[in-house]
């Protein structure tokens, strides 16, 4: 790597954050700095929009369906119903999946919960419904209790008619890492929450569970900053009992898919996520995506980025071949100015935002190969990433 470490030009590092005075909470900055070198997150949920407030105030739709009762036996689900014990507020979170709602039980009106809805798709048979509700029920009934994987506390069906089905969530009362963007996040915010979503990453990798489906929008957050990774309905299991299990089609976000998903009939999953982790750190520390879509020859972007590797490969290869007729220092300085030379003339490097040390470690996430991609345990070893201070603790 040490060839790769001096040829791979970025941008100088910036100044050390201006360290803030602390300030009333309603003046308080979204993201502070210390001066004993802490920092401290200030997060809100954002305000719902007027059609988002009027859908709110709707009650749920019931969905009345013959079926219920097969339904209820097949997912096995808590004998009460919802409508008995909770009590429903405006609508937090909408998808294809449907509504999440905030809500609380009757007995405890201060404590807030999040209520994610599920309703039969049209065409899909009973057996198909139970088996979509009850598996993303068990995948993050799985990975409880962990400081950054989102609680999933209940599921129970609306009421006893209905084939509607809630499940019953930790409230997150920060948004999500999605409302983040539009605002320049610092360095060491982006960062600090990269490090949260690796140790959530890890975690479920560690269980055999790989997510397929990150993107800012399933990464929650509370107010003071911590990420929880949430939205497990894409989920797979990619290790069951000693065994690589592999995935199969096109999951996720189009920005956010890795390259093998779209040439490849089967892939390993967790690869899969650790690719959208990089793309997930470049959308923090860059406010965009550095892509569309990760296929060559239908995004320019990429079709750069793949250049810019192709490049640093081919001067690589170069300077060992020239290693025995000229000086390491040489070969490092011909190889630099070269790289230097032809990604500025074809704005080839797409990571050019970045500093040196995270910059190695992104270009390990996105490599285009998948059995070349740096995994889980090697990045919590990397020297870089042991060095990122984090609000929340291991």
């Amino acid at each position: 790597m040490r060839f790769f470490d001096s040829i791979l030009h970025s941008k100088d590092e910036k100044a050390a954050h201006q360290t803030l005075p602390m300030t009333p909470s309603h003046l308080r900055k979204r993201f502070q700095q210390h001066p004993d070198g802490s920092h401290s997150h200030h997060l809100t949920m954002p305000a719902p929009s007027l059609l988002t407030g009027l859908l709110g105030e709707k009650p749920w739709r019931r969905h009345y369906s013959k079926d219920h009762q097969e339904i209820r036996s097949a997912v096995n689900a808590s004998p009460t119903c919802f409508t008995q014990s909770w009590t429903c507020h405006q609508v937090i979170g909408r998808g294809a999946f449907g509504v999440v709602r905030l809500a609380h039980k009757k007995e405890s009106p201060h404590i807030n919960y999040a209520v994610k809805e599920f309703r039969p798709k049209k065409s899909e048979t009973t057996a198909d419904y139970a088996k979509r509700l009850t598996f993303e029920f068990c995948i993050g009934s799985t990975l409880h209790h962990h400081t950054h994987v989102t609680e999933i506390l209940d599921l129970m069906p609306l009421d006893d008619t209905s084939s509607v089905f809630c499940q019953v969530m930790e409230y997150c009362d920060g948004g999500d890492l999605f409302d983040l963007l539009p605002h320049q996040l610092e360095t060491d915010e982006a960062n600090c929450l990269f490090k949260q979503l690796i140790r959530g990453v890890h975690f479920m990798h560690s269980m055999g569970i790989a997510h397929r489906d990150l993107k800012p929008e399933n990464l929650l957050l509370t107010s003071t900053g911590c990420l929880k990774i949430g939205d497990f309905g894409s989920a797979a299991y990619f290790f069951k009992d000693t065994i690589l299990v592999k995935s199969k089609g096109v999951v996720g976000s189009a920005p956010y898919i890795a390259p093998e998903e779209f040439v490849q009939q089967e892939y390993d999953a967790s690869k899969v996520d650790i690719w959208s982790c990089g793309m997930i750190y470049m959308a923090m520390r860059t406010g965009t995506h550095l892509w569309h879509v990760a296929q060559q020859g239908k995004d320019d972007a990429y079709d750069r980025y793949l250049e810019f590797r192709h490049l640093l490969q081919d001067e690589r290869d170069k300077a060992r071949h020239h290693s025995d007729t000229l000086t390491h220092a040489d070969c490092i300085s011909a190889a630099k100015t070269t790289i230097k030379e032809k990604a500025k003339e074809g704005d080839y490097d797409v990571l050019a935002a970045l500093e040196m040390a995270s910059k190695k470690l992104v270009y390990r996430l996105l490599d285009p190969a998948p059995e070349k991609r740096i995994l889980t345990p090697d990045i919590l070893k990397n020297e870089w990433f042991g060095n990122i201070k984090t609000c929340q603790s291991d």
